[in-house]
């Protein structure tokens, strides 16, 4: 199903504290998708095989939240962006030299809005994760407390509609 451009205020504060979803690929170090990589040592699988996407759940921050995080992230922030955590979910967060949102420059985030997606958000800088040992086992979990930026699409919803619609 297509999803919808933004409809609603443009401003930030009143989407900070929402929930949205981002779809895209995760890369493994070889640049190629974990699901590339695993299907690869299928039988009669090539690497070349389309993968699935992956949806992570982005919670919606305010700047100071993402600056107390990492200070670099105020260098890659503007008027036009928002930041977003990310949470994967519990099968994605164990890794295996994987990085839940790297490859994904320019996928989008939606939001819910009266039963329909909305696009507010692509993926626009993210800094390299910190992989922090999981407590409850010997693995390592990617990305606790990171967020990436977002190009706010509600900002560019006049040039959009100029230029692409």
């Amino acid at each position: 199903r297509p999803a919808c451009l933004w409809s609603g205020s443009s401003k930030t504060e009143y989407i900070v504290g929402e929930r949205g979803i981002v779809i895209g690929w995760s890369f493994d170090r070889t640049n190629r998708t974990r699901d590339q990589k695993l299907s690869s040592e299928l039988p009669g699988k090539k690497s070349t095989d389309a993968s699935a996407p992956k949806v992570v759940k982005a919670p919606i921050v305010g700047n100071a939240e993402c600056f107390r995080a990492n200070a670099h992230f105020r260098s890659l922030s503007s008027n036009r962006t928002f930041c977003a955590g990310i949470q994967a979910e519990e099968r994605d967060t164990h890794q295996s030299g994987a990085s839940i949102y790297t490859g994904i420059s320019g996928a989008g985030l939606f939001i819910r809005r009266n039963n329909r997606w909305m696009l507010r958000g692509t993926v626009s800088a993210a800094l390299p994760a910190v992989e922090t040992p999981d407590a409850e086992s010997s693995h390592k979990r990617c990305c606790k407390n990171q967020y990436i930026i977002y190009a706010d699409v509600a900002k560019f919803l006049d040039w959009i509609t100029a230029f692409v619609i």
